[in-house]
Parts: C-alpha cells; sequence; structure tokens
C-alpha cells in the first residue's frame, strides 16, 4: 500500500511508475552494470532476453498498481453512492484493509519466500554465473535487496485479490445495493461494476507471466542440483496459475449465489403484489378502479418478465474476453518468446 500513498494522481501514470520503481534500482545495480557490462551482454540469449522480459515488469507492475488503486477507489466512491449503502465498504476499507495487519504479514511473507531461493546453496551457485559470488559479495547483496523491491511489488497483486474479496463480499451481504445493482441493467452502477473490478484484478495479476521466463531458465540452470530449489521455482510458477483460476472461481461464486437470492426475493415480492393486486380487482365493483387494476397487473407482469430475466453474472461477455486476452498475452508472448530463443540456441 505505500506505493498509493506516495501516488498523488499524477498525469502520466507511467512515468511515475518508472521514477519508483526502476530509477532506485538502476542507481543501487550501477557499479555492477559498469564493473560487469561486456560479460553481461555476452549471456546466451534465453536468458539475456528472460532477464528484459523480467525488467519489463518492474515498470508494468509498479504503472498496473497504481492503475489498479484508481479503479478501487472509483468502484468504493461508486458502491457508497447507492441508496442504502450506509457507507459499508469504506468501513470494510478501513478496518479490513488500510488498517489491517495481515497486509504486511503477507508481503512479508511473500517477499522472503521469493528471496529465500536465492539465499538457498542452489541459488547462490546459480547467481555465481551472474557475476555475484555469494554472502561476501556486496553485489550480491545489492541484487538481493532489488529483489526484495520488486517482491514488493509483485506482492500487491495478491494482496489485490484479498481486498477485492473482501470488498465484494460486503457489498454482496448488504441487500439494498445488491437490488440495486440488479434493477439497473444497462446502467453504470449495475452488475457489471463489480465484474469489472474482478476482471481487471485477474488481468493486472496476469502480468506476473512476465517472470516466467526467468523463471524457466533458473530452473533449467539448477535442476541438477542436489537441494531441489529448482522445485520450488516450479511451486511458485504452479500456485500463481491456480490463483487466477481459483480467484476468478471463488468471486463468481459469491456473486452469483447472493445475486441469485436477491433475485428470487424480488421476484416474490412482485409476484405477491400481483396476486394482491388480483385479488382486489376480484372484489372490486367500481369500473375505474378495476381499469386501475388492470394497468396495475400489466405492469407488474412486465416488471415480473423483465426481473426474470436479470443476469446475476458479475461477468460480461466482454469481460470474459478482457481477462481472456489479458492472461493470453500475458503468458503467450513470454512463451512464445522463450520458445523462439530455444530455437534459435539450437
Amino acid at each position: 500500500m505505500w506505493i498509493h500513498n506516495l501516488y498523488k494522481s499524477p498525469k502520466k501514470k507511467w512515468l511515475f511508475a518508472f521514477l519508483i520503481s526502476d530509477v532506485p534500482m538502476l542507481l543501487v545495480l550501477t557499479p555492477y552494470l559498469v564493473t560487469y557490462w561486456n560479460l553481461l551482454w555476452a549471456y546466451p540469449i534465453p536468458r539475456l532476453v528472460s532477464i528484459l522480459l523480467a525488467g519489463f515488469w518492474t515498470w508494468l507492475g509498479p504503472y498496473l498498481i497504481l492503475r489498479w488503486h484508481t479503479l478501487f477507489e472509483k468502484f468504493l466512491s461508486e458502491i457508497d453512492s447507492i441508496t442504502g449503502s450506509d457507507k459499508t465498504v469504506w468501513n470494510v476499507y478501513q478496518t479490513k484493509i488500510r488498517h489491517s495487519a495481515y497486509t504486511k504479514i503477507i508481503s512479508v511473507t511473500w517477499t522472503l519466500a521469493v528471496v529465500s531461493i536465492l539465499l538457498l546453496p542452489s541459488g547462490r551457485q546459480n547467481l555465481a554465473t551472474y557475476y555475484l559470488y555469494g554472502f561476501c559479495d556486496i553485489n550480491y547483496w545489492i541484487f538481493i535487496i532489488c529483489v526484495a523491491y520488486i517482491a514488493q511489488f509483485t506482492s500487491s497483486f495478491i494482496l489485490f485479490m484479498i481486498y477485492s474479496y473482501f470488498i465484494i463480499n460486503a457489498v454482496m451481504d448488504k441487500e439494498a445495493v445488491v437490488s440495486h445493482l440488479l434493477q439497473n441493467a444497462g446502467k453504470h452502477t449495475s452488475m457489471p461494476l463489480i465484474g469489472d473490478l474482478i476482471a481487471r484484478t485477474a488481468v493486472y495479476f496476469s502480468s506476473g507471466f512476465f517472470f516466467f521466463p526467468v523463471m524457466t531458465v533458473f530452473y533449467l540452470e539448477t535442476q541438477d542440483v542436489t537441494f531441489n530449489t529448482s522445485a520450488a521455482v516450479f511451486i511458485l510458477m504452479g500456485m500463481f496459475v491456480a490463483l487466477i483460476g481459483v480467484y476468478l472461481g471463488i468471486m463468481n461464486w459469491i456473486v452469483c449465489e447472493r445475486a441469485q437470492a436477491s433475485k428470487d426475493r424480488i421476484l416474490e415480492t412482485l409476484e405477491t403484489k400481483l396476486r394482491q393486486t388480483e385479488i382486489r380487482s376480484m372484489h372490486c365493483k367500481d369500473i375505474n378502479k378495476k381499469i386501475l387494476y388492470t394497468l396495475s397487473k400489466q405492469d407488474l407482469r412486465q416488471q415480473i418478465s423483465e426481473a426474470s430475466k436479470i443476469c446475476i453474472s458479475p461477468l460480461e461477455t466482454n469481460q470474459y474476453l478482457k481477462i481472456a486476452y489479458g492472461v493470453l498475452l500475458s503468458a503467450v508472448l513470454p512463451a512464445v518468446t522463450s520458445f523462439l530463443l530455444d530455437m534459435m540456441s539450437l
């Protein structure tokens, strides 16, 4: 969350992201880069390009973090503008997100998990091929600090999934808000508002695929080491892919289940009104009132028909396409690049 505290709505997020990500790391790595510049460019092409893809994420990640926070705050504002919300999401934001210790715990735990791979014997052995010679080398510790710095950024995307879960869960617990979202199909504050937050969170998270080539290179270079550090890398990659599916599945289940319950209540209320109107119409002898009852019944039947067609899914077709496009672009680009480089190196 610290990155968001630095960000005060600059007009060019991409420039701000560059200043807080790449610039600090380039400054501290300058002695290392100057010393080994010629040797680094002599790396095998697959290794070199995998590093460049990971380096590209060091700008892309902070940029997406800034965009997500903007989207998130806009979402909170729009939900709390709905009558009956009672500032529910802002209360959840304050208690379970902004002032909660678990966010720091997750960030620290994730950072330690990533850094520990490089601190293990096999990790140090692999880094020696990058001219980083273990605990006695100052460049090694500078590199570890840079990795921890990047890991802090990557942990933000895990937190975004958790944040959106807490907020959307609170929204779906508020009957007045859910009813409003369901009955405003086609308008801005409707179910797709939730779907947009879910979709963008998943798409932004999938940007982590840019680390897969460098992790694959690391895996291939350490798989014959006695301590199975390579397995740890493989597990991290598997967890990453699984998290996207689990997140989408859980969020869709939460929203659909509670939206369906709200939709059933809306239909039940309308059907009750229709039955009451029919009974009154049957016992009414006044012609003018009968006409009014007839018009009222027609209107209620129309409302019931429209309510029965309400879509309870938070994700529309275009949002599913957005997720598929974002995931495929993030995954396929590095994967195809790695494949082509492997073919070139044969």
